[in-house]
């Protein structure tokens, strides 16, 4: 192409413009958007409240547990050393009827 040709050159019919396109934001797309936030952000904190509860649940069955295996233990140490009192108890029994 030579620098007249060039110079004669119309852009416009070369380049295809699209007058459709929208150049603005549409309002309603906007408050779509943020109504579409707000929702997301409305799920996602349901979803957390769901979570701490659940967590919470948990930690309250933990705490049972805890609270339970610490009531076995006392028990044990209580059978056993009820046992061991009894079983003094008889062999001294058993020693003061022997002596006698």
């Amino acid at each position: 192409m030579n620098e007249a040709a060039f110079s004669n050159c119309n852009a416009e019919d070369y380049i295809n413009v699209d007058q459709d396109v929208q150049t603005e934001p549409d309002t309603m797309d906007i408050d779509a958007l943020v109504q579409n936030f707000r929702e997301s952000q409305k799920e996602r904190d349901e979803e957390e409240e769901e979570n701490d509860i659940v967590l919470e649940e948990g930690k309250c069955r933990v705490k049972t547990y805890q609270d339970a295996v610490k009531s076995i233990k006392e028990l044990q140490e209580y059978a056993f050393f009820s046992v061991i009192c009894h079983t003094t108890e008889l062999f001294r029994h058993a020693w003061c009827n022997f002596s006698s």
